[in-house]
């Protein structure tokens, strides 16, 4: 499968909190490795300091590290690209350094040296002298408090250096007034790279080498110094965390439904469905994972296969409708596979169409469950919606399988919705089948989104 489209996630903030991953985010990236995407790290450590991290999981092609300094192929390690502050320049940067009380880092290709305190920062590695950095990428200044003498000290460093030397862009909180008083709750902070290097230069680079157009590509930051990555995207995420960044063009995602939002990507890539349309009820609510069924075990990354779906609650004069197999006695929610050429919502109204029979009003987008099956290298990711029966048509629409199957829906108040659903997994835990283990996904999926619903609905 070619790969069509280019993500750019920044890394802290946006898709990892104190350098780690939660579970359904990871599984979320690795979904959408497995599609037409290229993933892309951007951050501004250096490799050695995120390597422990993201090598393991195998699932970003790129790495822009520094900034947009440099650039490597995740898989191969090959440089893609490299630019080092210009050495008679980094000397006057650093007869600038030695006149403050502030904290710096050297950003090189394999380190990172720090004037900070071990205590501080264990992971930096602590020199004597910034005399003995020679080649970097990178220089970081924070201050070390909020002070007004240490503002004034940033203040000073930050116009010696763009005053003196050109060729050097600084990165940083671009709205900070140096005349008032910093309030926020971590201390000033700016880099010092390369002219025309930033994280969005490493963007249209990474397209150029990956071959992929404008209006295929995508970029989730959540701060200032995301500002020139998002500019180069086509569909722009702002991940609203701790940094309050204005956006008016982007679509704005709160952390905790990051996860989601990348599944709806997918689902969105998988249909090739123009990604510019992915609904904004992103910034209105949290949509949760409803349920996660799963069997014990490890994900092959080069050989799993996703599925993407739409199924939920049809609802009928306070009643649920239950797609019946009779022949095999399997209850279970309607819906089905998404196909690609539409989007979830359409994949629902198509699936009640042919299984419920029914023309329903417009549903309600209420989470997603995924099952994640080890054994196989397969995981699905349904997204569950809620609706009212508007009409019935005269017949359903079924396939073969489901004819032969004596398929039909039936209308059930919720506790016997829910007594039939339990009786298909006793049923299946008797019957020996040899598809036992996939199709005992099936029933425990629709259980948790029939009670999810019975526990969390409005109506």
């Amino acid at each position: 499968m070619n790969n069509k489209y280019l993500l750019f996630c920044d890394s802290e903030g946006t898709i990892a909190k104190n350098k780690k991953f939660n579970k359904n985010l990871l599984e979320a990236l690795l979904c959408l490795s497995r599609l037409e995407c290229k993933l892309v790290l951007t951050t501004g450590l250096p490799y050695h300091l995120i390597s422990n991290m993201y090598d393991m999981y195998g699932i970003f092609d790129y790495y822009s590290l520094s900034n947009g300094s440099y650039i490597i192929d995740a898989k191969t390690k090959k440089e893609i690209f490299y630019k080092p502050i210009d050495n008679e320049a980094l000397k006057g940067i650093k007869s600038l350094l030695k006149k403050y009380n502030l904290y710096y880092y050297f950003t090189s290709k394999k380190e990172e040296y720090t004037s900070c305190p071990l205590e501080t920062n264990p992971s930096y590695t602590h020199i004597d002298s910034i005399d003995a950095v020679e080649e970097c990428c990178q220089i970081k200044i924070q201050a070390k408090t909020n002070d007004g003498e240490s503002l004034k000290a940033m203040k000073e460093i930050k116009d010696g250096i763009l005053n003196e030397y050109h060729s050097f862009v600084a990165l940083g909180n671009e709205s900070i007034n140096f005349s008032k008083p910093f309030v926020e709750k971590e201390p000033l902070w700016f880099s010092i790279v390369p002219f025309d290097v930033s994280k969005g230069s490493a963007f249209k680079t990474i397209m150029e080498v990956s071959k992929i157009k404008k209006e295929n590509t995508i970029a989730l930051g959540d701060s200032e110094n995301d500002r020139t990555l998002l500019d180069e995207a086509s569909l722009r995420i702002l991940v609203r965390n701790r940094t309050k960044v204005k956006r008016d063009d982007a679509l704005k995602v709160r952390y905790r439904n990051v996860p989601y939002f990348l599944y709806l990507l997918g689902a969105y890539i998988y249909a090739k469905i123009d990604i510019r349309k992915i609904s904004k009820t992103l910034e209105e609510r949290f949509i949760p994972i409803i349920a996660d069924i799963r069997d014990r075990g490890k994900i092959n990354p080069s050989e799993l296969d996703v599925r993407y779906a739409s199924r939920g609650i049809v609802r009928f004069q306070n009643k649920t409708a239950i797609f019946y197999k009779e022949k095999i006695n399997e209850y279970k929610l309607p819906g089905g596979g998404i196909k690609r050429s539409e989007t979830p919502e359409e994949a629902f109204l198509r699936e009640i169409r042919e299984e419920a029979g029914s023309k329903i009003n417009t549903p309600r987008l209420i989470g997603i469950c995924k099952e994640s099956k080890m054994k196989t290298n397969f995981i699905q990711i349904s997204f569950v919606y809620v609706s009212e029966v508007e009409s019935f048509y005269e017949e359903l629409s079924l396939t073969k399988e489901e004819e032969r199957n004596e398929s039909k829906i039936i209308f059930m108040d919720d506790e016997k919705a829910i007594d039939s659903i339990n009786e298909s997994i006793n049923s299946l835990r008797i019957s020996n089948k040899k598809s036992y283990y996939i199709d005992s996904f099936i029933p425990r999926r629709d259980l948790s989104i029939l009670k999810y619903h019975l526990e969390n609905h409005d109506e």
